[in-house]
């Protein structure tokens, strides 16, 4: 039996290079509710607390954001996968979905801080 090869990409990411903003990806999951579906525009507002610039029309994103597509795991494109980051949101029709591991970096990072 043959087995065909699986295309695999590894697009460029664009996580934090700011050591001051490290702890963003566990401070924003520690917002995240379980089982609630988040528009991009919810995550950027609710979970990462990042404000639209002042001069927005309609859903104008806010600054800083490009971090945010990094929270994306695998997913399917075509005939092959791409790892887009560290998996704590997951697309899925309607927008984005907390992950199992997210929920957990965020249930940690709220522990840690009440002690």
């Amino acid at each position: 039996m043959s087995q065909q090869p699986i295309g695999i990409a590894l697009p460029k990411l664009f996580l934090w290079s700011e050591p001051s903003r490290f702890q963003e990806y566990p401070a924003a999951m520690a917002r995240a509710e379980g089982g609630r579906v988040y528009s991009r525009l919810e995550v950027e507002r609710e979970l990462f607390d990042i404000l639209p610039p002042w001069s927005t029309k309609g859903n104008a994103r806010g600054r800083r954001t490009d971090g945010i597509v990094n929270t994306y795991g695998l997913e399917r494109s075509g005939a092959r996968y791409r790892i887009n980051g560290i998996n704590l949101l997951r697309k899925q029709a309607g927008g984005l979905l907390p992950t199992e591991e997210g929920l957990e970096l965020g249930r940690l990072y709220r522990d840690d801080r009440k002690n």
